[in-house]
């Protein structure tokens, strides 16, 4: 279990583990290690070797995991302290903690990485907007990212309808997003996100029309920085982010180079039919 040390916890042997592409090494008690993921337990009864690689990963979400193992909670900063900084980037690194927990089998990580994301939601800023959907992510991060379509893609494929990481997704997209950025990444997400998101937009359709809840100016996908495809430019094909989804997403590719950041302020909940109609998830 992570956090509970004992003297046989230090003499149990140690697990080298280099992490990420430069191969930043990691020294972590076997003991510990295997007591909270049955990955780590399985890998080495078959490989008896302590050197292992684990390229894939983005060593400072791993220096989170090894630290969340010896103290058994997460650090600090990543609780919604209104004195610290926090927001969507915040955001993006729980649920890149949960994914690799959930490859790695730590599922109390999980949860953990969840609930400090709940809290995330749940608690107000002081500097956000006043509406209720603002409160859940402050707008003063909404050029801070989109969580892409991989992430969504991959949310949803390890996950059951009702899920908290599912309602996260679609909770950062309504409040974060525009028609521009859904269209950068169209071909990427599961067809039950567009769902989810439709739902909650025509439920929330009185409230944007009233002008309660501001739109967003379109933001780049996980805080790249990258611009979107302009009004004028709504039809055409976009290089979708292309990187690959770990459960297999569905995307296009295409060969215009995305122009200006939409400013045409007409909000995603107006236009999520058509575009969803026009891009074959057949929503009317």
């Amino acid at each position: 279990m992570a956090g509970q040390l004992q003297a046989s916890t230090f003499t149990g042997g140690i697990a080298h583990l280099f992490i990420g592409p430069n191969e930043i090494l990691f020294n972590v008690h076997l003991i510990l290690l295997c007591s909270a993921s049955p990955y780590f337990t399985a890998l080495l009864k078959k490989t008896p070797n302590t050197y292992m690689k684990v390229l894939a990963t983005d060593p400072d979400v791993f220096a989170e995991l090894v630290a969340w193992l010896y103290k058994g909670s997460l650090c600090p900063d990543l609780s919604p302290d209104f004195t610290l900084e926090f927001g969507l980037p915040k955001v993006l690194f729980l649920l890149k903690l949960w994914r690799t927990a959930y490859g790695f089998e730590m599922h109390e990580l999980q949860v953990a990485a969840l609930e400090a994301v709940e809290r995330l939601r749940t608690h107000p800023h002081p500097h956000s907007d006043s509406n209720a959907a603002a409160r859940k992510f402050p707008r003063k991060y909404k050029n801070g990212g989109i969580l892409s379509a991989e992430t969504v893609d991959f949310v949803y494929a390890h996950t059951e309808a009702g899920d908290l990481a599912r309602e996260l997704v679609v909770d950062v997209w309504f409040v974060h997003s525009c028609p521009e950025a859904f269209a950068l990444q169209r071909r990427g997400f599961p067809v039950e996100f567009v769902l989810d998101l439709c739902e909650l937009l025509i439920e929330q359709l009185p409230a944007l029309e009233n002008g309660k809840i501001k739109e967003s100016d379109g933001v780049g996908d996980e805080g790249s920085g990258g611009t979107l495809v302009s009004c004028s430019d709504r039809g055409s094909e976009v290089h979708p982010d292309s990187s690959a989804s770990a459960s297999g997403s569905r995307r296009g590719s295409g060969a215009q180079k995305p122009q200006e950041p939409c400013r045409c302020g007409r909000g995603l909940a107006k236009c999520m039919v058509s575009i969803s109609s026009r891009f074959g998830y057949g929503i009317e």
